[in-house]
């Protein structure tokens, strides 16, 4: 129907006259003016700025930003430890994996914590859920010492030996273990199979296996074939046996660093010579230990506790000059242990000398305090003594003495390595504490702020308002508490809600702006879980 003052149907904007409608004469109930009012002024009093926390939380995730800016407020869906400040943060720990901060945190256990020690056989270890990261000691079998039937047999190389500190675990995870039995005595015949410990092991196979190859058998002093004199390679290798005339040794005294560099031969991982070994040519028990299983630790200068792998060669033998009796020098090589190479068999000692073997490792992980002494190598069969190899104490990974048949004597066994052992002790564990703050870094307002609005994302099992609060400062001095209220919304299946509040700013607020959110926790029971927080003001 017309206007009966204009004749129109309609009124376009071509028929208004700028300034001629006033607020004045637009009636009351048609509430333009409070609606215009409420949308330019008070964002922050209705849930307009909380749709706008989610939607730039939700950006930010899109798009994988840290801190998404708004007109007047920012958007922090944690992505790094930026727009946070960090100095003043406490028990807050940043998981970098899932993005959120926790008041949970991984950290160093007293290291009498949670030791378990295996002995035999195999099995699992299965760490416990806090447990993040522990120390773990591997020793493989110690090997056999040298049969005899003719003279002083090598001694036992012993088991190949790592120490790995803060070994990084799952908590609830299992873990696989292997215990090495020791090398069993060698027969007096010296004649029949290699007699070399098992390996011990944890976690193998993995990315980061720990493995303590068994120790190599002693040499044997006896009849032939020659192979039966050749110490044998392993964790750590075995001693050459004695009573060698017919393995081409050099007649006369070649200095160690010349017997060890170009004119010395490993003896192959599979496999025996079948023929004597060239002139001036030695075959010694190698340490294989180090190469084929290398930690990527920095082993220290044998401390207790040092870390990493460990194993070294036995020892060589070599000929008396002049021989006496003519048949050769009667002395065997000690077996190489975890710390040092077993004593070489050379031709300036008398004749029915003993060689030790190689120095152990001390660890003091099997009660956190007393060091014990593992993998030390065998002794060549000992001085003027017609005796068996002793057989060593289970659980040590010691190489075991060779034996020895004096003038006139017995045929003698070399003696049993000791078994190898596992332990593991707790070194790191997650720990929960009671009290949590998390504070951002200074944002600056264009305007001093009369009204603040804070939209947290969180996974919280603590009581909002009461063991976990929030609140805003414009001034960085007076920090005004935000009531939170959980908003009833849940992101994804870990249950991520959003809580949220507005509050008044008071502060001098001079000379400059200084906005900053603080979230607190007291009197914390369970893992609370900060992903994002967000702040508008106006």
């Amino acid at each position: 129907m017309p206007n009966p003052n204009t004749g129109l149907t309609q009124i376009k904007s071509t028929d208004i006259t700028d300034g001629v409608i006033t607020d004045a004469k637009i009636s009351p109930s048609a509430n333009i003016t409070s609606t215009k009012t409420e949308i330019a002024t008070d964002l922050s009093d209705t849930n307009t700025p909380f749709n706008i926390g989610v939607l730039g939380f939700k950006h930010a995730v899109n798009e994988g930003l840290t801190v998404y800016n708004l007109v007047d407020g920012i958007v922090d869906e944690f992505h790094s430890e930026d727009g946070v400040d960090t100095s003043e943060n406490s028990n807050a720990n940043y998981d970098a994996t899932s993005d959120f901060y926790e008041n949970k945190s991984a950290g160093p256990v007293p290291n009498t914590t949670a030791i378990t020690t295996y002995s035999s056989g195999t099995g699992d270890y299965t760490a416990t859920p806090t447990t993040t990261a522990v120390n773990v000691l591997v020793v493989g079998g110690g090997g056999a010492g040298g049969g005899t039937n003719s003279d002083g047999a090598g001694g036992g190389g012993a088991g190949g030996l790592i120490y790995y500190p803060n070994y990084p675990v799952t908590g609830g995870a299992s873990y696989a273990y292997v215990v090495g039995a020791g090398g069993a005595e060698t027969p007096s015949s010296g004649a029949g199979s290699a007699n070399n410990a098992a390996d011990s092991s944890f976690n193998h196979p993995s990315p980061l296996p720990l493995v303590g190859e068994g120790g190599g058998q002693g040499g044997s002093a006896s009849g032939f074939p020659q192979s039966y004199f050749l110490g044998r390679p392993g964790g750590s290798g075995g001693g050459i046996g004695g009573k060698v005339p017919d393995m081409g040794f050099v007649p006369s005294y070649v200095p160690v660093a010349e017997r060890f560099g170009s004119d010395a031969l490993p003896l192959p991982a599979t496999g025996l010579p079948t023929n004597p070994t060239p002139q001036g040519q030695h075959y010694i028990g190698t340490s294989t230990q180090v190469s084929n299983h290398p930690t990527g630790l920095t082993p220290s200068v044998l401390p207790l506790n040092s870390p990493g792998g460990f194993g070294n060669r036995g020892g060589a033998g070599a000929q008396a000059t002049p021989q006496t009796p003519p048949d050769g020098h009667r002395d065997g090589a000690g077996g190489g242990g975890a710390g040092a190479v077993g004593n070489d068999n050379l031709p300036t000692e008398p004749q029915y000398t003993l060689n030790p073997g190689g120095a152990g490792l001390a660890y003091n992980i099997a009660d956190g305090s007393t060091p014990v002494v593992y993998s030390t190598g065998g002794n060549s069969g000992p001085a003027n003594a017609n005796e068996a190899g002793v057989d060593q104490s289970a659980n040590t990974g010691n190489g075991a003495p060779g034996g020895r048949r004096a003038p006139g004597g017995s045929a003698q066994v070399g003696g049993a390595g000791g078994s190898g052992i596992v332990i593991v002790s707790v070194s790191q564990a997650e720990t929960t504490s009671s009290s949590m703050t998390i504070i951002s870094d200074t944002f600056t307002a264009n305007a001093t702020p009369s009204t603040a609005r804070i939209v947290v994302f969180a996974e919280l099992n603590d009581d909002i308002n009461s063991e976990i609060s929030a609140s805003v400062t414009r001034d960085n001095t007076t920090f005004n508490a935000v009531t939170l209220t959980d908003e009833g919304y849940s992101a994804g299946s870990s249950g991520i809600k959003i809580f949220s509040g507005s509050t008044p700013l008071t502060g001098s607020a001079s000379p400059q702006v200084r906005l900053r959110w603080k979230i607190v926790g007291s009197s914390l029971e369970g893992t609370n879980k900060i992903h994002g927080v967000s702040l508008q003001w106006k």
